[in-house]
């Protein structure tokens, strides 16, 4: 064998393993990407279900209400009892996994859990001595946060159509808000 073709021979080896070094490694870089990519995924749309599943229970509580006063029966006291312990552990942890993960929860629904916040504090304050009021309005606060955690859930997990991405449109606007009841629920 001469020197040429050794070197030759060489010189294919060299260039066939450095393409599949090259190769590996972008290889690896880009699964090990889609893995982090997956996993957030993933995180993200457990944080959802948690945040949805509380903004449930904590409706839960006044769709009782409102079909009690509207019926004109009592709630018997266990049942209120049960309702108002899960309303309030719904919403501590509502508040508790928003404030822990909101590095990676987009900037709208942080301000839609602020605005649940707010309507809840001010909901029947026109009109303090009217309990019926303080139920729908607050039915109404949880409703309408309802629907645009799931728009806005569905847009951030990339899962959304032309029709959510106009509904999430309309939902984000504040007039939504007065249009709505308990009565319509």
């Amino acid at each position: 064998m001469t020197w040429e073709i050794f070197s030759g021979l060489l010189s294919q080896i060299a260039v066939g393993g450095i393409t599949a070094v090259l190769a590996s490694i972008i290889t690896v870089r880009l699964s090990l990407g889609r893995f982090v990519s997956e996993k957030w995924w993933e995180k993200k749309a457990a944080t959802y279900g948690v945040i949805l599943e509380a903004l449930h229970h904590m409706k839960r509580a006044y769709d009782e209400d409102c079909e009690a006063y509207e019926s004109g029966r009592e709630i018997p006291k266990e049942l209120q009892e049960k309702l108002t312990l899960k309303y309030h552990e719904a919403k501590e942890e509502l508040y508790r996994r928003v404030e822990v993960e909101q590095f990676f929860l987009p900037a709208n629904l942080l301000a839609e859990i602020k605005n649940l916040h707010h309507d809840l504090d001010q909901a029947g304050n026109d009109s303090p001595h009217d309990y019926y009021l303080h139920i729908d309005e607050s039915w109404k606060a949880i409703n309408v946060a309802q629907e645009k955690v799931r728009a806005i859930a569905k847009s951030d997990l990339e899962v959304i159509g032309l029709f959510e991405k106009l509904k999430l449109y309309v939902l984000e606007h504040k007039w939504f808000r007065k249009t709505q009841s308990c009565k319509e629920g």
